[in-house]
């Protein structure tokens, strides 16, 4: 269907004849198709389709009054032309032939005027706005079916409007009382789920009030990770690339997988939803706290011998099992070696570490080469790839039976933690630990939020 305007061509003659045969109940059924588009491209020719009709209505109504004259006349003269019978038989017949015509044409007009106002109003009404939004010094792209749009204070949201705020924070608001902040890098899309709330939140982060809501129209914030289900509530959701964070001020939130593993995160807890990552509800840390605790660890090798005192292993899992009567140590304790030693630890979600510490052996047996020349590096691979380092030690070896603490500046957040002997000697400690709070990477950490309060 063309999109020109009605004017003088001849594609505009055509549809003027469409609108005319419709309108006359000659347009065959097989051609509606083609006028109800017509309608609903170019709303103008819905207009001239009104016009028609009234034009047909007011012939009608002409057609109408005539017959009653004629009736009115013949009365008045039935003796005067009594010997006239077969004419008036033929009169009669005539008006009945001129009733039947009038009433198909009524009929023909109504259907065509009930098509016009719906096709013609269905055009004109505007969908029901979802939302408003408030800007907070924010820069921000509004899209709206494939065009992008200048945001404007209090301005009306629709179903699939999508937003991204680069810079600054801005606020989407519902009638309810209902206020989702959107933070900066943050990108969302609305939805319209027949009434209940829904946001598809796919990167960035942002914080909720969601006011009580009614049964079965539960708010649902969705995730490529997973979808947090809300009844009433304060939250704070982040999207990252591996998981959903989930973190819950106020009420309670049920936060569902994308393998539809579902947990109940009351007030005060959080919960992160990705692969790899368990679904399980965890207090959030109001100061740092040590993070590498039991926490699952692998390392390059395991030292491991049997002397005339028994079996000594230095597992993997000593390194970080709170007792510094044991200890982790390379299989070689002697000479150089191709590689690095190394011994990672995960910390089940992705944290911001503040702190370090590691203690060396406090045995009796003095191994200075462990206690130099150490790197600590953070990453978001198992395989230790892409890593940033977060502290380093070199020069003299600290003390013996002592510990290396180191302040962490980097502000990002990390699952895997890798103390690596740079020296490619031995390498061997009593604990590793490593203190913050878990973090998505994205807006605050909610550590130092509590501290906020």
């Amino acid at each position: 269907m063309s999109n020109s305007q009605p004017g003088s061509t001849s594609e505009d003659r055509d549809h003027q004849e469409l609108l005319c045969r419709y309108v006359d109940g000659t347009l065959p059924a097989e051609e509606h198709a083609a006028l109800q588009q017509l309608l609903k491209d170019h709303p103008e020719y819905g207009r001239q389709l009104f016009e028609l009709a009234d034009q047909r209505l007011a012939l009608c109504e002409a057609l109408a009054s005539e017959p009653a004259k004629r009736k009115s006349g013949v009365q008045h003269s039935s003796r005067r032309f009594s010997a006239r019978q077969p004419s008036l038989k033929v009169a009669n017949r005539r008006r009945k032939t001129s009733w039947t015509s009038m009433v198909f044409i009524v009929g023909s007009l109504a259907a065509c005027v009930v098509l016009a106002v719906h096709l013609f109003t269905q055009k004109q009404v505007a969908p029901a706005s979802l939302a408003s939004l408030d800007l907070e010094s924010a820069v921000i792209r509004l899209q709206r079916g494939g065009a992008e749009l200048s945001a404007a204070p209090g301005m009306a949201l629709f179903a699939e409007d999508t937003l991204n705020v680069d810079q600054g924070s801005a606020r989407v608001r519902y009638a309810d009382g209902t206020a989702v902040t959107l933070l900066p890098n943050t990108a969302v899309r609305l939805v319209n789920a027949d009434g209940a709330k829904r946001l598809e939140l796919r990167s960035g982060s942002l914080k909720a009030s969601v006011a009580a809501q009614p049964i079965g129209k539960a708010m649902e914030f969705s995730t490529t990770h997973g979808h947090a289900t809300v009844l009433g509530t304060e939250l704070s959701l982040a999207h990252t690339a591996q998981s959903v964070w989930l973190e819950v001020q106020k009420g309670k939130v049920r936060l569902t997988g994308a393998d539809n593993k579902s947990v109940d995160v009351p007030e005060g807890e959080f919960a992160v939803a990705g692969a790899g990552i368990a679904l399980e509800s965890r207090r959030i840390p109001k100061e740092p706290q040590n993070l590498t605790l039991r926490r699952e660890a692998t390392a390059s090798s395991n030292y491991e011998t049997t002397t005339s005192r028994g079996r000594i292993f230095a597992a993997t899992h000593f390194g970080n099992d709170g007792d510094l009567n044991t200890m982790w140590a390379c299989q070689d304790m002697t000479g150089k070696r191709a590689q690095a030693e190394w011994w990672q630890v995960d910390l089940g979600v992705s944290c911001l570490v503040e702190r370090i510490e590691l203690v060396s052996r406090q045995d009796n047996f003095d191994q200075p080469l462990a206690r130099a020349n150490i790197e600590i590096r953070g990453s978001n691979n198992a395989d230790g790839s892409e890593y940033e380092v977060l502290a380093k030690h070199t020069g003299d070896p600290f003390p013996r039976r002592g510990e290396w603490i180191s302040a962490v500046s980097v502000k990002k957040a990390f699952r895997y933690l890798r103390v690596v002997q740079l020296n490619f000697g031995h390498s061997g400690f009593a604990e590793f630990r490593a203190f913050g709070c878990p973090w998505s990477g994205v807006g605050e950490p909610p550590a130092m939020r509590q501290q906020q309060k």
